[in-house]
């Protein structure tokens, strides 16, 4: 087999498994910060906020243990087959049959397990999905597909815009377009990814960069900090942002005819644009200068300023501009943290289980932000509320900075 034979399947590769990942994000982006608010409000109008916390909490709880056993379940069948492929198979038959228990839920109860069901298929699915970039993607490349794979995030709030349009009257409806999108998107994955060879558990010497005698353990743990305190911030913003918008730029009373939904897609579909565009860059000039870490901290005092800007400046315009920077620098951050912690775990025979780990740094904030909400709890959200929530979200992402400063092994 010729070098460009590989390229070519390297690139195919590549495509299925971006394609997989963005459905992936399809899959709970549209339907935590947008169809789920709506359903807590049909559900329990009097007491939205409370009941979207309770699911939010319930949710996350499940996504914390879920990731870890099957980022356990995922390596042991990787041990035995050399394939994570039929995990994810199953997972996103789970994972669709979740969209039906949601459909039908109409209690407090019946949400809170639909959520429940949701997390666990969701989690099985992203965990193998997550290990294949340790498992296929040479370092050379690590960054372009960290790229191409954090798109999904912008990709996901793209989604947001276009299930608000009115075509999409109903949450039926959108839970039945996004079934049919992921399931576009994934199965190609599942029939291609065993072209692409996996690496060798031996580490490649990597010429392009600098290591030291630091502990890659202890870089880890820096970089579960760095994201740990990022993915509180984006709890907060895409757990609330549709209340936000309601209650605190109060986006109805001043433009009457139209509605925080509405609002909601414009924000998302001008933020994907961007945040693509931003992941693309990062992914490739990251990989080209050989750093990351000046990127991280970038990304990270991106994220900052725009948190405090839609705090002290709740105005639609400010909201606008400050949501579309803050999806931006997520998507940057995430795009650098991903191709660091694959690179630091090249070599590890428990890859996915440790992504397991890491990946905690998604759900626990997933349960620190809505438990705070709850403990503020009303059924209106207010600036004064919003302020502390808000200026420690924009402080954790000062000390993620901080934390990715200090990774030695990865310039």
């Amino acid at each position: 087999m010729t070098a460009s034979d590989d390229q070519s399947k390297l690139g195919v590769f590549v495509a299925s498994y971006a394609a997989a990942n963005a459905g992936a994000t399809i899959a709970f982006v549209p339907l935590l910060v947008f169809i789920l608010p709506l359903k807590a409000e049909e559900i329990a109008p009097d007491s939205k906020l409370l009941l979207l916390s309770f699911a939010l909490l319930a949710g996350a709880i499940t996504a914390s243990l879920a990731n870890i056993a099957a980022g356990w379940a995922s390596d042991r069948l990787f041990e035995r087959r050399g394939s994570r492929i039929v995990q994810i198979a199953v997972s996103l038959i789970a994972l669709l049959m979740s969209y039906y228990f949601f459909a039908s839920a109409s209690s407090w109860t019946a949400l809170i397990v639909a959520i429940v069901f949701f997390q666990l298929s969701l989690n099985f699915l992203f965990s193998p999905l997550g290990a294949l970039i340790a498992d296929k993607a040479p370092h050379h490349v690590k960054g372009r597909i960290a790229a191409l794979l954090n798109m999904g995030l912008p990709i996901g709030t793209f989604a947001v815009a276009i299930l608000t349009r009115p075509l999409f009257e109903t949450n039926d409806q959108r839970l039945l377009a996004i079934a049919i999108t992921i399931v576009i998107l994934i199965v190609p994955l599942l029939l291609l990814a065993r072209a692409q060879p996996n690496l060798s558990y031996a580490e490649p010497q990597d010429l392009a960069l600098a290591r030291t005698e630091d502990s890659p353990g202890n870089d880890l743990a820096w970089a579960w900090v760095a994201r740990f305190c990022i993915q509180v911030s984006g709890a907060v913003i895409f757990g609330y942002l549709i209340y936000y918008l309601q209650d605190v730029v109060r986006y109805e009373v001043r433009f009457p005819d139209s509605s925080a939904e509405q609002a909601l897609g414009i924000m998302t579909f001008g933020a994907a644009p961007v945040a693509i565009l931003t992941a693309l860059l990062i992914g490739h000039f990251s990989d080209r200068l050989r750093m990351r870490r000046a990127f991280l901290i970038g990304a990270a005092c991106a994220i900052s300023i725009a948190l405090l800007s839609m705090v002290l400046w709740p105005v639609w315009s400010v909201a606008l501009v400050a949501c579309i920077a803050f999806i931006a620098g997520l998507t940057a951050f995430l795009t650098i943290d991903i191709a660091v912690v694959t690179q630091l775990l090249t070599g590890s025979k428990s890859r996915a289980k440790t992504l397991g780990v890491m990946n905690l740094t998604n759900t626990v904030p997933a349960i620190i932000a809505p438990s705070l909400a709850i403990i503020l709890s009303s059924n209106e959200l207010s600036q004064s509320e919003l302020i502390p929530l808000m200026q420690i979200s924009s402080g954790l992402a000062v000390i993620a900075a901080f934390s990715a400063s200090r990774i030695r092994s990865i310039r």
